[in-house]
């Protein structure tokens, strides 16, 4: 693809602000949702896993939508398809914001996950239209780091506004975000010229792919509710996909216009890089989501203290992509994402240590070298993968690397959740084996139950229950912690661009 020539430097860092505002929408929505989620957990009265169908959701339709992005703006064109996504996600934001069930609300994010899901490809793609080549690499970033702006501003000011007009009011933020990105992508992003030629949608390939991943995505997360195998819906569940992901793979090396080409993976560092966002979807992206459950669940942190006691993530993440902006001309960028994930997993080690006793500055000195790990993961692989990618090809290669994100995301959501669930489990009957009304038969004392009074055996309880969570949370952060360390191998099998000697 190729853009109009623009006329100076000072239009280009207009298009440069517009993307990375419109970016910064989607973003705003992503971050913000994590310390939301207990308070809509209370208002619709659903359990751990039940709420995370929030965020599933959102996923699921960004990855139905993404899959398109590619076969849709060849027809449209990327500009006006860029405008109209953003429009359509400020409009569902409204409708999520008034939802009155779990079951609206999650529709709702249905609808906004699907329009949301064009923003990041075709920003990027505007980007690698507007930028020479050389250039690409620090363009992506400086667009990585400016989108995490907002957001890092619009964190701890979620948390007071969620404490002023409740979890709906987070809809509402990145409406006034959205109405710039509109308005800038109207009058200052040109039309991108299309040279990959039209080709008809795969409708019956985009079918499997998204009956396939909703499949796993139900069996992932009503497992350990259903004891896995031995609920007939689960094995039905496991059949599809299992049905689904053959079909698609016999039927994307038959048909003359697959949905995902079989020429798009002869490019080896994007089948690598593939594979490597699927794992940071996997892995790093959920820290978010177990941190807000447990501060105020576990640790019982109000709102505003736990968004104030996450932003430094943010900062540390901006931090990182900064740095990743100077030095991705200066050495190897593979060096630098395995850096990254060395950092990252480092940190959620650390965090597999913390106990319920945990200070906010405890949790935030981590969280600011994770999110630095998490900047250099993110801003270094991202033009590794693309970046390198063929003009002719780019149109579906990078819709490819986000919806390869977005699996990974919400496979790793119903993942951690599920074992968390049953690592809580666990862990309740260990310690209450402790204090069980028999601990001491032969003493000829009163049971412990008995000796303590009601009162004191509720606390104990409730405190019993509380340490469960805790050790559950910590077993999975250090789940995370192996997890990111995939990427180090995987940084070293991609091959250099070279950037740094042009």
């Amino acid at each position: 693809m190729s853009v109009e020539p623009l006329k100076g430097g000072v239009r280009r860092r207009l298009i440069m602000a517009t993307v990375i505002l419109a970016s910064s929408v989607y973003v705003v929505d992503v971050v913000t949702i994590a310390i939301a989620l207990p308070h809509m957990q209370g208002t619709f009265a659903a359990t751990p896993v039940e709420i995370a169908w929030v965020a599933t959701s959102f996923v699921l339709g960004a990855t139905a939508m993404v899959a398109c992005v590619g076969w849709i703006s060849t027809r449209v064109g990327v500009r006006r398809l860029f405008a109209t996504s953003i429009a359509c996600f400020m409009v569902f934001a409204v409708g999520a914001a008034n939802a009155d069930s779990l079951a609206e609300e999650v529709v709702w994010r249905l609808l906004m996950g699907g329009a949301g899901a064009a923003i990041h490809p075709l920003a990027q793609l505007i980007l690698l239209s507007t930028y020479p080549k050389a250039l690409s690499g620090q363009a992506i970033a400086v667009w990585g780091t400016g989108t995490l702006v907002v957001p890092l501003m619009a964190l701890p000011i979620a948390g007071y506004v969620i404490d002023l007009f409740g979890w709906s009011g987070v809809f509402y933020m990145a409406l006034p975000i959205g109405a710039i990105a509109l308005v800038g992508t109207l009058s200052f992003v040109p039309e991108v010229k299309n040279v990959t030629p039209r080709r008809p949608l795969d409708g019956f390939g985009l079918t499997l792919l998204i009956i396939g991943l909703g499949a796993l995505q139900y069996a992932l997360s009503r497992g350990a509710r259903q004891d896995w195998f031995a609920s007939t819906e689960i094995v039905v569940s496991a059949i599809v996909f299992a049905a689904c992901a053959y079909a698609f793979a016999v039927h994307s090396v038959t048909t003359r216009n697959p949905l995902l080409p079989a020429s798009l993976f002869r490019h080896r560092n994007l089948s690598l890089g593939l594979a490597g966002v699927f794992v940071f979807g996997l892995t790093l992206t959920l820290v978010n989501l177990l941190l807000a459950l447990m501060l105020q669940n576990q640790l019982g942190y109000p709102v505003e203290l736990s968004a104030l006691t996450l932003a430094p993530r943010f900062v540390g993440i901006v931090i990182g992509q900064y740095l990743v902006v100077v030095l991705i001309v200066r050495m190897d960028s593979r060096h630098l994402l395995a850096a990254g994930a060395v950092i990252a997993a480092s940190m959620t080690w650390v965090m597999s240590g913390w106990s319920l006793a945990i200070s906010p500055w405890q949790v935030m000195w981590p969280l600011v070298l994770h999110g630095i790990g998490d900047g250099f993961i993110w801003m270094s692989m991202n033009p590794l993968a693309v970046g390198t990618v063929p003009e002719h090809h780019r149109s579906q290669a990078v819709p490819l690397y986000f919806l390869s994100f977005n699996v990974g995301f919400s496979t790793g959501v119903a993942a951690i959740m599920t074992y968390w669930t049953t690592s809580s489990q666990s862990n309740h009957t260990l310690l209450a084996e402790l204090f069980t009304r028999f601990a001491s038969p032969s003493s000829g004392l009163p049971s412990q139950w008995e000796a303590m009074g009601p009162t004191v055996a509720a606390a104990m309880t409730e405190e019993i229950a509380r340490q469960a969570a805790m050790i559950a949370y910590n077993n999975c952060f250090f789940v995370i912690s192996l997890g990111t360390l995939l990427l180090v191998p995987i940084a070293y099998l991609m091959r250099d661009p070279g950037w740094r000697h042009q």
